[in-house]
């Protein structure tokens, strides 16, 4: 079980994660002097508006442009509004629940098909299931209630669907 959880983990996280950020970039060099074997670091040719960092590669430094009511900080637009502040974090923390719902359903899905009989065990399983989607659903209602409560309810100026 430990095992099975751990490449999960790691493959969960090597998926998350961009590759460039684990190897680090070369160029071959093929000149007269060069053999075709060796491979020197170096700056490649990035882009218009990009940048070469060491061990990463080409990086934007492009900001992106926020809209009328949101302020940049360093690469994020950011609502200067209470509002919309509330909603992109709301809506963050739903992707994060959803994640760890996701995961708590992987775990016992594992749990009940490696229960073999045992009634505990597929109870617990069955349980972590349950609670999984509960929670899910009750972080989707949340947000229809947060909705429905400031857009259609208190009318809120400057919010809208």
């Amino acid at each position: 079980m430990k095992k099975t959880l751990l490449v999960f983990a790691i493959s969960f996280f090597l998926t998350v994660f961009p590759q460039n950020v684990f190897a680090q970039q070369t160029i071959k060099t093929l000149g007269n002097d060069a053999q075709p074997s060796q491979s020197t670091p170096s700056t490649p040719n990035c882009g218009q508006g990009e940048v070469f960092k060491d061990k990463v590669g080409c990086i934007s430094t492009i900001k992106p442009k926020c809209s009328q009511n949101e302020v940049q900080v360093d690469e994020w637009c950011f609502p200067n509004d209470p509002i919309g502040f509330s909603f992109k974090f709301y809506s963050f923390g739903l992707g994060a629940i959803g994640g760890l719902a996701l995961l708590v359903l992987v775990v016992g899905g594992y749990t009940v098909l490696t229960s073999q009989g045992d009634a505990r065990r597929l109870n617990i399983g069955k349980s972590y299931i349950i609670y999984a989607i509960s929670g899910l659903l009750l972080a989707v209602f949340g947000l229809i209630f947060f909705e429905t409560l400031v857009v259609d309810i208190l009318k809120v100026p400057g919010v809208q669907h």
